[in-house]
């Protein structure tokens, strides 16, 4: 017998949990981080944190020279902002570079 037929209640949330806009939300945040650390391969060292409430994306900077590095590149940061409504560059007690849609 298949087992499909066996479980239908298994093979409707799993199709619902496949067509839920927070799986697919999920998928975009993903996408949107491989992006950034593929266009900036320098992000890969930081900490990279995804806030739901206004869809920023926040670099925290583990040190002073990768934050200076990343804050001569404005034009290829800006870039990144057709994927995040706002990207917010940071390191300890160096003012915060924002960069807005």
């Amino acid at each position: 017998m298949n087992l499909e037929a066996e479980n239908p209640l298994e093979n409707k949330l799993k199709a619902e949990l496949q067509n839920s806009e927070w799986l697919q939300k999920f998928k975009q945040l993903g996408d949107t981080l491989r992006y950034v650390k593929s266009e900036i391969p320098l992000t890969q060292l930081c900490d990279l944190k995804w806030n739901t409430e206004d869809d920023s994306l926040i670099i925290n900077c583990p040190n002073e020279e990768i934050w200076q590095e990343l804050s001569q590149q404005p034009e290829k940061i800006a870039k990144l902002n057709q994927k995040v409504n706002r990207l917010i560059l940071k390191y300890a007690n160096y003012q915060e570079l924002i960069f807005d849609k």
